[in-house]
């Protein structure tokens, strides 16, 4: 059976709809319903991450609306690969992205960054001659690129979400950055560390990734660490982190609405008494709250010691604590106060 060929959709001199004899059917609708069509094309998770340029080479007309609607550039999406034998790098990546900014041109911008090394998937079997060794430099380097790409315009992300495998790989995204760059617009954040297993161990195999990233910590001195949250990311809303060690005594963010914390080494969770300052400082806004293996849970032996208590948190409406021994939950869940509570969940990892 012969598949017919495809027959645009088109009137005859017969019709009643006000169409010219063999003009489109799409000429009559409404730029304004293109817009919602292609912003739900290249917004979908599923979508391409140059649907847009895909989207441009229909036609001239198409093209001319696309380059015309900022909302469509707005989230750039990066996707490297650096498998057992092969680079999967994006090869229109240094032209997408300056292109994408120019035509975006003021909108608040949503950066997704998404890397795969699969350093892990060799272990011990690891030979100099092995291609993923031989291809890790330039892996490597293709961040760094990257990293020079998206600096200059960090002041203009609203969304920032980055998954990574490998320990290396923020040091790679930041070695461009300046330290404690301000992010004015930035409204959500989340950073993925999909090697938990590794970041879960009883000590942190790299101590020093805790430095590799700078953002939502207060500098060390200078007239921003005094107000930091407020001077570097006044608008910020929602923080994930997974399996990402940070320096915690550094960290600034306040006034959260939702905060998520898991998966990290012994060795790499904020004491008690810096969780509880860092939740103090989000106490009037904070609504959802998930801690899950991040808790150290300390506890005094002195018999008759009076038991520290947390700050109420009296907007929060979900909780969920997660553990590896019911001691890193018992004082958090024994002392904090959360009068408004709706959801609750604990779980043991």
């Amino acid at each position: 059976m012969t598949t017919p060929a495809h027959t645009p959709l088109t009137l005859s001199s017969s019709n009643s709809t006000g169409l010219a004899p063999g003009q489109h059917i799409f000429s009559k609708v409404p730029d304004e319903i293109f817009y919602e069509i292609f912003y739900l094309s290249t917004h979908s998770l599923g979508a391409s991450s140059i649907q847009q340029s895909i989207l441009c080479r229909v036609s001239r007309a198409w093209r001319a609306l696309a380059c015309n609607a900022p909302q469509l550039w707005n989230w750039i999406r990066i996707d490297e690969a650096l498998e057992a034998d092969t680079l999967d790098f994006d090869a229109t990546l240094q032209l997408r992205i300056p292109h994408f900014l120019t035509l975006f041109n003021a909108c608040p911008l949503q950066l997704s960054i998404t890397t795969y090394s699969w350093v892990r998937h060799l272990g011990a079997d690891a030979r100099p001659d092995d291609p993923f060794c031989a291809n890790l430099d330039r892996f490597r380097e293709r961040l760094r690129m990257l990293s020079a790409l998206i600096a200059p315009h960090l002041a203009r992300v609203k969304i920032l979400d980055i998954v990574y495998d490998e320990s290396y790989v923020p040091a790679d995204l930041s070695s461009n950055v300046p330290g404690y760059v301000a992010m004015p617009l930035l409204e959500v954040l989340q950073i993925c560390n999909m090697n938990e297993h590794e970041t879960m161990n009883d000590d942190l195999d790299h101590p020093e990734d805790a430095q590799a990233l700078t953002i939502l910590l207060r500098p060390p001195e200078g007239a921003v660490a005094e107000n930091a949250a407020v001077e570097l990311y006044p608008r910020l809303q929602s923080v994930t982190l997974h399996s990402v060690p940070l320096d915690w005594n550094l960290f600034c963010a306040r006034n959260l609405v939702e905060l998520k914390l898991g998966y990290l080494a012994r060795n790499a969770r904020p004491a008690d008494a810096v969780m509880r300052r860092i939740l103090s400082e989000s106490k009037d806004s904070l609504r959802s709250l998930s801690l899950a293996a991040c808790l150290v849970g300390e506890q005094s032996s002195d018999e008759g010691r009076e038991v520290v208590t947390w700050d109420p948190l009296p907007e929060l409406e979900y909780l969920a604590v997660g553990f590896t021994h019911p001691r890193e939950a018992i004082p958090c869940l024994s002392a904090i106060q959360v009068p408004k509570i709706e959801g609750l969940q604990a779980e043991r990892h």
